[in-house]
C-alpha cells in the first residue's frame, strides 16, 4: 500500500532534482488538457511558459527555492520525493498525480 509518511515544506539548501517536473512535462506534451469547466489560471500559465523556456529551472530545485519533500512508502519500499512548491501546487490543483 502506498502512502505519505511525512511531508516537509521549506527552502532548499542545495540543488535537487524536481520530481514533479516529469508529471508537468507529460501534461504540457499532451496539450494541458483540463476537464470540462476547468480553466487554467493565468499565474499557472506563466509558470508553464517558464517550464518550456527555462529548462534549468524546470528540472532542478535550486538553493533558496521553496520546495516540498515527502517521505513515502510503497509496500516495503521507501523513497524521498521532492518538488518545487509551484509545480507541486499545479500538479495538485489540476490532478496531475492521478493515474488512470
Amino acid at each position: 500500500m502506498w502512502g505519505v509518511v511525512h511531508q516537509f515544506e521549506g527552502k532548499a539548501r542545495k540543488r535537487y532534482h524536481d520530481d514533479a517536473a516529469e508529471w508537468v512535462k507529460e501534461w504540457i506534451h499532451y496539450g494541458c488538457w483540463l476537464p470540462n469547466g476547468k480553466r487554467l489560471a493565468f499565474s499557472d500559465g506563466r509558470i508553464l511558459v517558464r517550464c518550456k523556456t527555462d529548462q534549468e529551472w524546470f528540472w532542478n530545485i535550486m538553493p533558496g527555492q521553496k520546495y516540498v519533500r515527502q517521505f513515502n512508502v510503497d509496500g516495503g519500499d521507501t523513497c524521498t520525493w521532492r518538488a518545487k512548491k509551484e509545480l507541486h501546487e499545479i500538479c495538485m490543483r489540476y490532478d496531475l498525480y492521478v493515474n488512470d
